[in-house]
Parts: C-alpha cells; structure tokens; sequence
C-alpha cells in the first residue's frame, strides 16, 4: 500500500515525469512544475532549462531582484532580448513548495503558479525557439527539487491544483490495469463541500458536542437569544414565559480553508476562520415588541483573552472590522420575514492563527513536549477555541437575555496548522474543525484486489495472512459505514516508522510468496504503513494483513489514501478510520485472491506456527 503516494518519496530525489516527451518545444504549449525547497531566495536560481549554443529558450527559476521569474529569448544569440514574467513574489525559504509554469503558444503568455495559485502573467513580442539538447534539471540552485513534471500540453488552473496533490493531470485514456480509474480519482480538482444556512437550519437537531459539522472545512453552529422582562421580580433569571418574551436564533456557518486555493478577496490568509451569521429565526410572542423594543441585542464571538495564538481579525478589505452585530430588538425585527424562504444574513464574524504566534511546543500523542514553533520552523499548530455570546445594553424595566446553545458545546475548536510538504501538500496552512476523517473504499474503482484485502481484513479476519485466528485489526467502520470506537480509528505516522512497518510486512510477503516482487507483484498491508497503530509488537502478535497482488490496484488504493490526507489535512498523530460500500460478491479466500497459486504453504505465516 501506498507505494504510489508521491510525498513517500526521498525529498532528495530528483525525477522527472513527462506527458509526451523529455524536454517539450518552447515554441508550442507546455507546462513544466516541480517541488523545491530553496535554502535562502537570494540567489539567481535555475530550475530546469534546455540550452542551445548561447542561451536557453527558457528560464524557471529565481531573481535576487525580481523574486520568481519565468522568463524566455527571443534567439540562441549571446544579446539575445530576455522577455517574460518577473512576478516580485519572493519564494519560501526551507519549506517546501509547488512551482508551475505553463506556456500559451496562440497568444504568447507566459503564467506562474506558487502552490497552485497564479502569481502573474506576461505576454511575449516573439515566439521562443527549440534548443535540441536534453532538459537539465536543478541546473543552479541551493536547495531540493523533487518531482519535475514535464507537459507538452498548457494545464489549466484546476489540473495545476490536481498536480500539487500528488496527482497526474495527464487525460485519462482507457486500459485493462486500473490507470483510467488512477488518473480519473487523481485529477479530480478538490473542492469545498460548504453546509448553507437552510441546510443548518433544517438538519441542526439533536445533541451536537461541536455543533452539526459538515467535514473538516464547514460546519455550523445554532445559539437561540430570549429577551424578556420577567414577571416578578423574584422570579430566577431563567424562567421564560415563551409568550412573554422576543426569541432569537442565530446560525453560525463555520469556514476554514486548506492552502490557498478559493481563499476569498479582500485579504483572507489560510490560517483565517470565517463565521457567517444568519438570523435563523425570531418570535415575539404575545406582545410584539411591547416591552422590549428599544432593547439593543448584541451577539458576538470571542475567542480566550488568554488565547493569544487566535486573534480578532480587526480590518478586512480596507474597512474596519468587528466580530460583534449590535441592533435594537425592533431592527432585528425588521430583518426577518416569516413568509420568506431567505434566511438573512447579518454580519460575517472573522479570526485568525498567524503562524508566528503559534506556540513554541506543543504536546504530542504520548504527552511528551516536542518542539512546534522554535525558530519559525515545525507545525506551527495552534488550536483555537471561540465562544459565543449575547448581551443587552438598555435595560431601563430590568429586561433580561438568556443564551442558550440547545444540545451544543458552547464553544467551537478550531486546529490551524502550517506543516510541511512530507504530511500534505498545501504547506501554506490550514485550519480544520474536529471532525474524524474517513475513506470510503468502493468496488469497480480500479483497485479491486485492494479493497477486497481491506474488507478481509476488518471483517473475515480469520482468512487473512499471517495467520491468527483471534487477530483484532482496527480502523474499520461498523457494518461498513458507521463511526468506529474512539480506540478503532487509525493514526497516521511518517518515517521512520512507515518504512519500518513496511519492512515487516514485506518480510511476511517474502515468506509467503518469495518471488512476488519480480514478477510484478506489491506487496500490500492493512493497516497501512502510515498507521500509527502498527507497532513491533502488534505486527508480531499478528494482527494485520498482507496480500501480494499487481502493482496497478495497490497504488491507485495509495494514491486515493495520499488524497485523503492531503485534501483532509490529516498530520502525523491525526485519526481516521475505512468506511466500505458493501461486502464484494462473490468473496474469495485469500488464498485464491492475493497472487493465486503462488503462496507458499510452507511457511509459518501460512500454517500460523510464526509469531502467533
């Protein structure tokens, strides 16, 4: 498993990959992309070029002066003009990042990309000209460049994002080995699935810990406001005459945002939480506006005063702003139309965890300190917490507000985190609500011989290899699809704990099925290599699994995995869990399933005389 997730390979590697052919013509479209990490952004770097005589056709790479340029000659001649886009966008310095650049022969424009966000375009007074030599890569820098890909073809904006996430842009074309399925689930363009208003108010019922949560990036929260002006005055601050009193629901549609793609204008940073607020709805019981009229209702958010990594957004979009909405209960009124289908928005509350202030340690899974933020360098996690509230500010007969929650937490958690390229690929930032990812696994995808190893794995435990009949395995859903027990879900590793996991399944493969890996087998494992839950001892107690099978279905099942991190922003020591769309049918044994006629019956794993 996972052998065809692009992020597992050496940060020190150098490849390239090409659509059509090593080295495409400058004077035709192209896109050249590549990942770097630069060790300062003061040099005159190179990236890749193809040179002629005198000069090369083209130069991606780095200017002291002019930041990241993408620039071209008009001719192999040593005063050649030099023409193209010089973006004055400096590039990050000893973290990693994704740079595109692609090439519009019919209009002559040249366009860049920082981590699959335009960063400019020029257009050129010539067409650039073929140099017949090969592509050099890293030709001058200081620094890692890792995945060069090579296109003889313009990407547009969403393939250069499906490219950043470990993904091929290639088009798919059919074949019998899974590759229409891997390019098809690679290039898919990722998008965030938003929870509206109508659909918060409609679906927001029973007891909700962090409100009705959407996925990771959206989700919403219901607060209900009762003004009031009681009867007696003995009567305790809580008791509401329903009838005698103005109610108020407020709806928070919660925002967050994964790297910089479909950040909004205005100036909204990765590391920015939005809330939308929406009057859901209001009643004035028996005596509409009668006592409580002229009362000015204020709601807001808030995060701790001693919260110091999670701030107010105070301006946004040259004005002013303010995470509080103050109106007289009569404007209020005026707001809301019970014959109406809209539901009104009022006011968007914003916040934001700059990586600068996120805490210099943190505590890990083991509750052992370790460093977050020690000279700008590590996670940059900060975990961010907001509380809502309501007050009033003309009281003259005692009215009173009561703010309730329904079956909600009061507060909201929000985790921002700005991680490297070896966890996910959007290493601007992010911030996630608490949600627990999870993949659904379904049959017919391309990788059949994968998904059929994971539902043996979590429910035919018994038939699987090493043999042990009382294995246990986690990770898997209940009856296929429902949450699994906190203590089920995986936890996801980096090395070197995957490679060593990965070494002791393939010392099980190699004692099951010894010549699997020349004869174009993988050997694939559940749990995963990236799941924290393998340790020594449990892989010696026998509880996972190994299924030699051909390398097209276990990297396809990798790359979705890959994705899955990537577009959840799931980091080391975060939890997730394997969802299936049904039992395969029919269902083979193992034995017939993983490299029919070929396991060894002599070996311990097989007898289950070995480990257990």
């Amino acid at each position: 498993m996972e052998t065809g997730h692009r992020q597992d390979n050496p940060p020190t590697r150098r490849t390239v990959r090409t659509n059509e052919r090593r080295g495409s013509p400058p004077s035709s479209d192209f896109t050249v992309a590549a990942w770097l990490r630069l060790s300062d952004k003061d040099g005159a770097y190179t990236i890749l070029e193809q040179r002629g005589a005198h000069q090369a056709p083209f130069r991606l790479g780095n200017d002291p002066e002019h930041g990241l340029i993408f620039t071209f000659t008009s001719a192999d001649d040593p005063g050649a003009t030099v023409e193209g886009l010089r973006s004055n966008v400096e590039p990050p310095v000893d973290e990693w990042f994704h740079l595109a650049a692609t090439y519009t022969s019919y209009s002559r424009t040249a366009s860049l990309y920082l981590n699959g966000e335009s960063i400019g375009s020029a257009s050129l007074n010539f067409s650039p000209w073929n140099a017949p030599s090969a592509m050099t890569l890293g030709t001058a820098i200081t620094g890692t460049l890792d995945e060069v890909w090579v296109y003889g073809r313009e990407l547009v904006p969403d393939e250069i994002f499906a490219l950043m996430d470990s993904s091929s842009a290639t088009t798919p074309t059919a074949s019998d080995d899974g590759s229409t399925a891997r390019a098809q689930a690679a290039s898919t363009p990722f998008t965030y699935d938003r929870i509206d208003a109508k659909t918060c108010k409609k679906e927001y019922t029973g007891k909700r810990t962090y409100g009705l949560l959407k996925n990771r990036f959206s989700g919403c929260l219901r607060s209900t406001a009762f003004v009031f002006q009681p009867d007696d005055e003995s009567d305790p601050q809580d008791v509401i005459d329903p009838e005698g009193s103005w109610t108020l629901d407020f709806l928070y549609i919660a925002k967050t945002y994964s790297g910089r793609r479909g950040l909004d204008t205005g100036g909204t940073t990765t590391r920015d939480i939005w809330f939308d607020v929406y009057l859901g709805f209001e009643y004035g019981g028996n005596d509409p506006l009668g006592n409580v009229e002229d009362v000015e209702l204020t709601v807001g958010m808030n995060p701790p005063a001693n919260q110091t990594s999670c701030q107010h957004v105070t301006t946004f979009g040259g004005s002013p702003q303010q995470n509080h909405i103050s109106k007289k209960i009569k404007d209020w009124d005026v707001l809301y139309d019970p014959n109406s289908n809209e539901i009104p928005h009022v006011g968007t509350f914003r916040f934001r965890a700059p990586a600068a202030n996120a805490p210099a340690t943190r505590k890990n899974r083991e509750d052992e300190t370790v460093d977050n933020n020690v000279a700008g360098v590590g996670d940059r996690i900060s975990d961010c917490v907001f509380n809502r509230y309501a007050t009033i500010t003309y009281a003259p007969d005692a009215e009173r507000v009561k703010w309730t929650h329904g079956q909600s937490s009061k507060d909201i958690a929000v985790r921002c985190d700005s991680a490297n390229k070896e966890q996910v690929s959007r290493t601007t930032g992010g911030c996630t609500l608490p949600v627990t990812p999870s993949i659904r696994w379904q049959m017919d995808r391309g990788y059949n011989e994968a998904y059929i190893h994971y539902w043996k794995a979590c429910y035919d435990k018994a038939d699987t290899f090493p043999k042990n009949i009382g294995k246990t395995i986690p990770g898997c859903a209940v009856n296929e699809t429902e949450r699994p027990a906190n203590s089920q879900f995986l936890w996801r590793v980096g090395e070197p704990r995957k490679g060593n996991s990965n070494g002791r399944a393939v010392t099980r493969c190699r004692s099951l099925w010894p010549s699997y890996g020349t004869n174009g087998q993988q050997c694939d494992e559940y749990p995963f290599q990236s799941a924290g839950n393998r340790t020594v001892a449990e892989d010696q107690a026998g509880n996972f699994s190994v299924c030699a099978m051909p390398a097209a279905p276990n990297e396809t099942a990798g790359n979705l995995l890959g994705r899955l991190f990537n577009n959840d922003r799931i980091l080391h020591e975060d939890v997730f869990f394997n969802r299936f769309s049904g039992r395969p049918d029919p269902l083979p044994k193992m034995e017939e399933h993983c490299w029919p006629g070929h396991i060894r019956k002599a070996s311990g794993y097989y007898t289950g005389t070995t480990g257990p």
